[in-house]
């Protein structure tokens, strides 16, 4: 799949081998046909052929094509047919899966992941080991080394238009930090030492109506000479106009959760959950000062009645966090750690009632259609049922690993329709691991 130049100026993506769909075959025959034609009149004569197609009938094909570089196939046929399809309203395309140095692989409506291809991207964040934290739509926020290797260098890019957002650098002394356990430049004996940042989510793209915030976890590693707890990994956000990040500390952090933006606030769910309690859920009401976004109030943990766990005791359960339909769902899976702690042998669901005290819970067996993907870094729902033949009330999970000295993938999708658990497709490896260490596959959800 590559971004290209389209006649108008924009861009658009293409697919190319044996997994594209008929139509989008057709177009791109049809494609290189008009570009054989040198000619001013056979031109126009063409031009004029492919827009007797009509713009209804163009919406229509286009309803059928849940693919985006199908849907780009048909648009770059020729002008007319890009200008007839503006304007219609269509179901989102199907998720693209972002892996490092821009690969990008589409997601199939038999439930694969196929076609990978190298996009085009600007130079200013395609240049050196780049790999993508985090996605809000077509927007990807990216890092890459530093050039003086002191730390890691943040964009946001956005996949189609290629507008570039300039994250500042997360070392000190550039950042403003509060919280039970603040950390300041001067506690730093070197204030060149970068902050990690992981698990990153967006509470919106850039230059939405809704405000824009980067939120995750950084963290360093402890110094000698300072307390433990500096180590300890803080939330940390920002939003474009911020000079600096912002970091909150406390005992309660713990980088191995998910962050849903929800109704205003950020909420954090511990991922491990144990035989003994329910799993950890956090509230940070979020304010702002002369410096930019913070947070204001800590809520948590919240209290949750037990969770009902059907799985061996000695299993693992492994929790993520999704909002769907203006609800918040806890997705648990369990692990046979004897076995591997990437091998899912079982998954329950539970919707959360917020309203009351303590949170309610309730298991749940079907999205309605919906479909839910999640990576390292967040969960996102998506509405397969908009497709015909596109399997809905399924969860698919992808995660990384090394196997030996080599980087791995697991992939998983759990049917809730029947509560099967399997592999799905994917050939993700590139043939060079350095590569593949740069960063976790990111699942993104282009806007139509």
């Amino acid at each position: 799949m590559d971004p290209v130049a389209d006649t108008a100026g924009e861009s658009v993506v293409t697919a190319t081998g044996d997994d594209r769909s008929p139509l989008a075959v057709l177009a791109g025959e049809a494609l290189d046909k008009k570009k054989q034609r040198t000619t001013s009149i056979d031109d126009a004569a063409a031009a004029s052929l492919w827009a007797f197609i009509l713009a209804d009938i163009l919406g229509v094909v286009l309803r059928f094509l849940p693919s985006l570089a199908d849907r780009a196939a048909v648009r770059s046929v020729c002008r007319h047919w890009r200008a007839a399809t503006h304007g219609h309203s269509l179901p989102p395309p199907l998720p693209l899966l972002v892996l490092p140095r821009f690969r990008f692989f589409s997601f199939s409506t038999q439930g694969a992941i196929v076609t990978m291809r190298r996009a085009w991207m600007p130079e200013e964040v395609a240049t050196g080991h780049v790999g993508c934290v985090g996605s809000s739509e077509g927007w990807l926020l990216v890092a890459r080394p530093c050039e003086d290797a002191a730390g890691r260098e943040r964009f946001l890019v956005n996949a189609f238009s290629h507008e570039i957002v300039c994250v500042p650098l997360l070392r000190a002394p550039y950042c403003t930090t509060s919280g039970e356990l603040p950390w300041t430049a001067n506690d730093d004996p070197d204030p060149k030492y970068s902050r990690s940042l992981d698990h990153v989510v967006l509470s919106a793209p850039p230059g939405s109506a809704t405000k824009c915030i980067v939120a995750g976890f950084s963290y360093r590693r402890g110094v000698p000479g300072l307390s433990h707890w500096r180590g300890l990994p803080g939330i940390t956000l920002w939003q474009p106009g911020m000079k600096t990040w912002y970091v909150y500390q406390s005992r309660w952090v713990d980088w191995l959760s998910d962050l849903v933006f929800h109704q205003g606030k950020l909420y954090m769910l511990h991922r491990s959950w144990y035989a003994d309690q329910s799993p950890w859920l956090f509230a940070f009401t979020l304010g702002e000062d002369e410096h930019g976004v913070n947070v204001s109030h800590l809520e948590g943990p919240m209290t949750m009645p037990p969770f009902p766990r059907p799985a061996p005791l000695h299993w693992v359960a492994r929790c993520n966090l999704v909002q769907w339909r203006g609800s918040l769902v806890v997705i648990i899976r369990y692990v046979e750690p004897y076995v591997s702690l990437f091998q899912t042998e079982k998954v329950d669901v539970f919707a959360l009632d917020l309203s009351i005290d303590p949170c309610g819970v309730t298991e749940i067996r079907s999205f309605d259609g919906d479909c839910i993907f999640v990576d390292r870094c967040r969960c996102t729902s998506f509405p397969a049922g908009s497709y015909e033949g596109v399997q809905g009330d399924c969860i698919y999970f992808i995660e990384k690993y090394e196997k030996g000295d080599e980087p791995s993938y697991v992939t998983t999708v759990y049917n809730m329709r029947d509560g099967t658990v399997k592999p799905f497709p994917a050939e993700l490896l590139s043939g060079n691991s350095a590569e593949d260490n740069l960063a976790d596959p990111v699942w993104m959800f282009p806007p139509e």
